[in-house]
């Protein structure tokens, strides 16, 4: 229970961290995500775009039973609709959550931010941003299947030492930074950022988090502002409380979580929602001896920035980022050490000389490899990142391979590796151009990639589902490039030997 506060214009911080459940408040009038009937992604019609593999192409929307899929192991919780599942895939026995959201559970205001998290989450590609991998529909249900993380939340990790240490906090707000920096960059803003909707991938100490959560996440479009006051007490920006705001909101979050972090209570406390408002739009932010004594003075001015009240003189996610709080203090996770030769001379000579080639690597090692498999490649791809936008620019790839004294054509590179086509080498596209394939391409793993583009289960993959796969519009040349590729027959379809055929050819 939260200590009542007998004088509240003295805004004290005395009250224990609790959880607390999400705030909304009334309708955005913003743009709202894209919908289809039953509260799956569309995709995206117009004008002829160019041909390119796009991480988004690889989330499966499937309709049938979960348990052909998946076998269903424990339940890990219940959320405010729907529960929660350890599950693990019957083909490649890798481990998954899923969320179950029965259908009669679903109100519009529910299905409309079910579909706005898919739509989010299928665009984001950072290390330290949930991923998420397929939905199944069933008759009474849907079924959303994301990365499995074991963890637990940055909430009871806190509850657990009572605090961080600056250098473990500072570790923790490189990559929530890293991931709020590639939202904002996407124009997204998450809205509910909290040790609740922060996860650890395992339960080792020096685990990498994953942000969660973006059911009220929302595009922002520039100079543009949103209305709705949502989020959870203790974190809201006062700009969400007085009505209008932008992603500047996202930072004051972040601020609220270092304090805690480093206190193991909030900046702003009160018996009520109403108390806690009133004193995050006017109480005075104070640092009490007994918990901030042993604090540095860097530590305290960087809440302080997070925490102006107006968004107009608050810094940015990026200036944040590049704080020398946050930069100094975290050096054990960047080290340029972590820069392995072997990732980027991995990087260097990646050739997939065929499309299918490509996309099906991308499919494999976005959906199919274990983060334990990538571990190291992760920590190489986030020293190189230096501005922690989850992609590498050509200047950083540049000076990664300087640091490394490689010397190497970055043209070839982002020629090979670009599989999207947006001048960045993407996370996910790092991840599949550095993996050890000859260990890592199992057979298992292609038969896996295989049911994702034939999705009708004929046991072949017709032109149509290529089609429907990447989601482009009249490439048809592309399209008989790729056939005549793979179908070695002649029979107008892809067979699953002859994909293996195809895939293992590069090896």
């Amino acid at each position: 229970q939260m200590n009542s506060i007998k004088d509240e214009e003295k805004n004290e911080s005395n009250g224990p961290l609790v959880s607390k459940p999400s705030y909304g408040g009334k309708e955005d009038s913003e743009e709202e995500p894209m919908t289809s009937d039953i509260g799956l992604p569309k995709q995206n019609s117009g004008t002829e775009q160019p041909f390119r593999i796009d991480r988004s192409n690889f989330l499966r929307v499937i309709k049938g039973n979960l348990r052909d899929h998946y076998c269903i192991l424990t339940k890990l919780g219940e959320g405010s609709f729907g529960f929660v599942y350890k599950a693990m895939q019957h083909n490649t026995e890798v481990l998954r959550a899923i969320k179950s959201i029965p259908k009669a559970e679903l109100t519009e205001e529910t299905d409309k931010q079910l579909v706005g998290e898919v739509e989010i989450l299928r665009t984001l590609d950072h290390p330290n941003i949930i991923k998420i991998y397929e939905m199944i529909e069933e008759e009474d249900s849907i079924n959303v299947v994301t990365e499995l993380c074991t963890g637990g939340e940055m909430f009871d990790r806190i509850i657990a030492l009572r605090s961080f240490s600056e250098n473990k906090a500072a570790v923790n707000m490189f990559q929530i930074m890293s991931a709020v920096v590639c939202c904002h960059r996407a124009g997204i803003v998450h809205r509910d950022l909290k040790p609740e909707n922060i996860v650890y991938l395992n339960e080792r100490e020096d685990s990498a988090l994953k942000i969660i959560d973006f059911g009220t996440s929302r595009r922002l479009k520039p100079s543009t502002y949103l209305k709705k006051t949502t989020g959870t007490t203790y974190y809201i920006a006062p700009e969400v409380i007085n009505g209008e705001y932008d992603q500047k909101c996202d930072v004051w979050s972040c601020g609220v979580i270092l304090y805690v972090m480093l206190s193991g209570k909030p900046p702003f406390n009160g018996r009520n929602d109403k108390t806690i408002f009133k004193r995050i739009v006017s109480g005075k932010l104070r640092f009490p001896s007994k918990e901030w004594k042993s604090i540095s003075s860097e530590a305290k001015e960087l809440i302080k920035k997070m925490l102006t009240r107006n968004p107009k003189e608050r810094p940015s996610a990026e200036e944040i980022f590049n704080d020398p709080w946050v930069q100094n203090r975290s050096r054990d996770l960047v080290s340029d050490n972590i820069i392995t030769p072997l990732a980027l001379n991995n990087l260097s000579a990646f050739k997939a000389t065929r499309m299918l080639q490509q996309a099906t690597l991308g499919f494999i090692a976005s959906h199919l490899i274990s983060a334990q498999e990538t571990e190291e490649l992760r920590k190489a791809f986030i020293s190189i990142d230096t501005d922690g936008d989850g992609k590498l620019s050509r200047e950083e790839l540049e000076k990664g391979y300087s640091k490394a004294k490689i010397k190497i054509d970055i043209d070839h590179i982002l020629k090979t590796c670009d599989a999207d086509g947006n001048g960045f080498i993407d996370y996910s596209e790092f991840i599949t151009a550095t993996l050890n394939w000859e260990k890592s391409l199992s057979v298992k793993r292609l038969e896996e990639a295989f049911k994702a583009y034939d999705t009708d289960g004929s046991g072949t993959i017709t032109m149509d589902e290529l089609q429907s796969f990447f989601g482009a519009h009249k490439h048809d040349k592309v399209y008989e490039q790729i056939m005549k590729e793979a179908d070695t027959n002649g029979d107008g379809v892809i067979d699953l030997e002859e994909f293996k055929s195809l895939m293992l050819s590069k090896f």
